[in-house]
């Protein structure tokens, strides 16, 4: 009944093949139905079907063979194992088949068109199967996280009509599903709206690539991607995530500001330096003036200044940056005939007049250069004697910031102590102090924005409050500790008080997460040490602080990020700022665990000294602890 090539294929090819005549006697069996049925050949050869298989009649399987007998072929799809080869692949027992997923054909065969038997093809699809059912763990795995996701996400198909949205759509769009899916947003949503969609839409399969847009709703902000995907049979259908990212925003535009304030008072802090320098150096009350206004608008950037010393409302001396000569001779004359109202309440009192040229100045002869900006007036004073004017004007944006204020009255205090250093001839030394005193007032408004930042960081994250400061008290005294400069030490001390403040651009959730991070959410937190560096690196007063913000991640071994630096390519007082933040995050309690413990922590240091941190860090760290009872409170 078998010719050469069915029998070179029946015990070679790699399914099961057994043959049986007209009367389903067994007349051929493969080696591959030997090896995983455990029945050999010349066992089952001469057997009748229903002999070796008797619950073979009472199955559908019985029907294939009668259409096999006559003439027909059947593709089956069941699990065969329950009725053509009920038993266990080779070495298992109780001939129970329970391990193997089949599939089959049951053909005729033809002799001069006649049937003369049958042939059974047997498929082994156990990896299909197991592979089926891992995909769809997958995807029942792919679909909880979907609709857990607090973002909107959708699926259309090639027309254009849903196919998938998740539970933040529905509850975004306030539909049912059934409203949805299998519609187009043209019916569902306001024209408008859906022609927008659909034009991002079709972008995105015309592209072949994301397509980002943002739209505003309700006073909140989101963010649109939409993206091609590849769907069944070779079409392309369009994924979208929409995601409200007001908070974002609202971050980026507040962290804006802050960058703003900062290189505003980083400004102020450099014309200050200066100024002190001519007030302390200056003998001659003109020059003082002068040099005063100059360094004023090309150090500070205001856009005018102008000092009018006075002696009973005669000018004895004025000078400015920025008006000519001539405009100079005729405010003289009009401050002598007809006192500016501004000037007169200036004089008179020690608060900081404000004045909107447009409005309050007709008749200046200033007037003129004054555009969309406000000036500041106050007097000049010193114990009690009242000097002059000092008058600026500036941005509208910086006119009632409370520090640019009191930096304001700093400046007309610092000029009524020189005039009256130099008309006094008092002691250089005591000039040099209260001089310094400014100078550290000045730092400490530095000092009070840095504060503001910080907390304004930490209450993202009620878990972490207090961590920068915690840092920056360790940082500052493993420092001290190790004999750095005054300079240096109080680098590390602000460094360590905003060492997170690129967290501000990270989602709240994620900081405060109580799970493990996504691969993809910690690269997101890793980002914070460049965020923060770049929010600082234009600020001169604040390069260095800028630069150990950015390294306070980097190890020693090179493993740290975000670049991966070595060694003497990383500063001391990232160093330090390193060894600080590992030891207080360690010893503090986070979203996702208890508190490790201060033991704990400094067993980390100390069994990486010399692979992760600096030697000379952790010793002066653990002698801290050990030694001097170093506590954060």
């Amino acid at each position: 009944m078998k010719d050469c090539v069915l029998t070179w294929l029946e015990e070679n090819i790699n399914f099961g093949i057994f043959t049986t005549d007209e009367h389903l006697i067994i007349d051929g069996w493969n080696k591959w139905l030997e090896l995983n049925t455990g029945m050999k050949s010349d066992y089952v050869l001469g057997k009748g079907l229903f002999d070796l298989y008797p619950g073979l009649k009472d199955c559908f399987i019985f029907n294939y063979y009668k259409e096999a007998l006559e003439g027909k072929t059947s593709i089956v799809s069941h699990k065969l194992h329950n009725y053509i080869i009920p038993v266990e692949l080779k070495g298992q027992s109780n001939n129970s088949f329970t391990h193997m997923q089949q599939s089959g054909i049951i053909s005729s065969l033809l002799k001069d068109d006649k049937v003369i038997g049958t042939i059974t093809i047997i498929k082994d699809i156990t990896d299909r199967v197991i592979a089926e059912k891992r995909l769809a763990k997958i995807e029942e795995r792919y679909k909880r996280f979907i609709e857990a996701s607090t973002d909107i996400i959708f699926l259309k198909d090639e027309d254009l009509r849903y196919i998938l949205v998740n539970k933040a759509y529905l509850d975004f769009a306030g539909k049912d599903e059934k409203d949805i899916i299998g519609k187009t947003a043209f019916e569902f949503m306001p024209e408008e709206l859906a022609e927008k969609f659909s034009a991002s839409d079709k972008l995105a399969l015309e592209k072949d690539s994301l397509v980002l847009t943002e739209e505003t709703s309700g006073g909140r902000v989101y963010e649109i991607k939409k993206f091609p995907v590849n769907l069944p049979n070779m079409k392309k259908g369009i994924g979208g995530l929409i995601r409200d990212v007001t908070e974002v925003k609202n971050s980026i535009r507040n962290l804006k500001e802050s960058s703003e304030r900062f290189e505003h008072l980083s400004l102020v802090l450099k014309a200050l330096l200066e100024f002190n320098k001519l007030i302390i150096q200056e003998k001659n009350i003109e020059t003082l003036v002068r040099n005063a206004c100059k360094i004023l608008v090309e150090k500070r950037s205001y856009s005018h200044v102008l000092i009018l010393l006075l002696e009973n409302y005669d000018v004895v001396a004025s000078s400015s940056k920025v008006y000519d000569k001539s405009e100079m001779e005729a405010l003289e004359r009009y401050v002598k005939y007809d006192m500016p109202d501004c000037f007169k309440r200036a004089l008179k009192g020690k608060d900081v007049v404000i004045v909107d040229p447009q409005v309050d100045c007709v008749g200046c002869p200033l007037l003129k250069n004054m555009m969309e900006e406000k000036c500041e007036l106050i007097r000049i004073e010193y114990k009690a004697r009242v000097y002059g004017i000092l008058n600026i004007s500036l941005s509208t944006k910086f006119i009632d910031n409370p520090e640019e204020k009191e930096l304001f009255m700093r400046i007309a205090d610092d000029l009524g102590f020189a005039i009256y250093s130099i008309e006094q001839e008092k002691d250089r030394k005591k000039a040099e102090e209260e001089l310094k005193e400014s100078y550290n007032k000045l730092r400490s408004i530095i000092g009070s924005v840095i504060d503001v930042i910080s907390l304004s960081v930490e209450s993202r994250d009620p878990y972490t409050a207090g961590h920068q400061k915690r840092v920056a008290k360790l940082a500052r005294t493993i420092a001290q500790e190790m004999g750095l400069s005054a300079e240096q030490i109080e680098n590390v001390r602000m460094a360590g008080l905003i060492h997170d403040l690129g967290k501000i651009a990270i989602p709240a959730e994620i900081l405060s997460s109580p799970r493990k991070l996504t691969n993809i959410e910690f690269e997101l937190v890793k980002q914070h040490s460049k965020n923060g560096y770049d929010i600082l690196k234009n600020i001169d007063y604040l390069k260095t602080v800028a630069e150990i913000v950015y390294q306070h991640h980097e190890k020693l071994d090179g493993s740290g990020y975000p670049r991966g630096l070595k060694g003497d390519e990383i500063m001391i007082e990232a160093k330090i700022l390193c060894v600080a933040d590992v030891v207080e995050a360690m010893a503090s309690h986070r979203p996702y665990r208890p508190s490790l413990g201060i033991d704990y922590a400094l067993k980390e240091i100390e069994n990486n000294a010399g692979i992760l941190y600096d030697e000379k860090v952790v010793k002066a760290c653990l002698k801290l602890f050990r030694e001097k009872h170093f506590s954060f409170e």
